[in-house]
């Protein structure tokens, strides 16, 4: 066995015990870690249909955020919105920044989530979908604020 199939063979393992792996992680944080896993080891451009369709059939079949999907999709940077009741919990004060294109070519947006009531600042990421709704997703690059 040449050193080529012995790498092809551990590749393989790494997918599958990835995979399996997957299954014990909540639904809402394994669908953005296995997408990308798999932009991350596939040599395909992002453009290719092929990465079109993994990623569709991995996204959620349904919006997270519900209403905060519109404001993603149209606040200008610097909006905020004020919720009683929110995805990361009550009386949060949500802002949005500038949208941009990740190396995915999904649009996202990082936000800053202000919880009143433990007084806690957050920092989030969403990006959009194709069916036109936001997912959070993890950032690959994080940096913190200094205080």
């Amino acid at each position: 066995m040449d050193i080529r199939n012995i790498f092809r063979v551990i590749a393989i393992l790494t997918v599958l015990g990835a995979m399996m792996g997957c299954k014990s992680i909540p639904v809402s944080g394994s669908v953005n870690r296995v997408a990308e896993f798999l932009r991350a080891t596939a040599n395909y451009a992002p453009t290719d249909s092929r990465a079109t369709e993994v990623e569709v059939a991995l996204e959620p079949k349904e919006s997270v955020f519900g209403e905060l999907d519109q404001f993603f999709s149209e606040a200008p940077a610097g909006a905020e919105n004020k919720l009683d009741n929110s995805p990361w919990g009550e009386r949060a004060e949500i802002v949005v920044l500038a949208p941009y294109y990740a190396a995915s070519g999904r649009q996202c947006r990082r936000l800053t989530v202000k919880l009143v009531s433990s007084k806690q600042v957050l920092d989030e990421l969403v990006c959009g979908t194709a069916a036109g709704y936001w997912v959070p997703v993890r950032a690959v690059i994080y940096h913190k604020k200094a205080l």
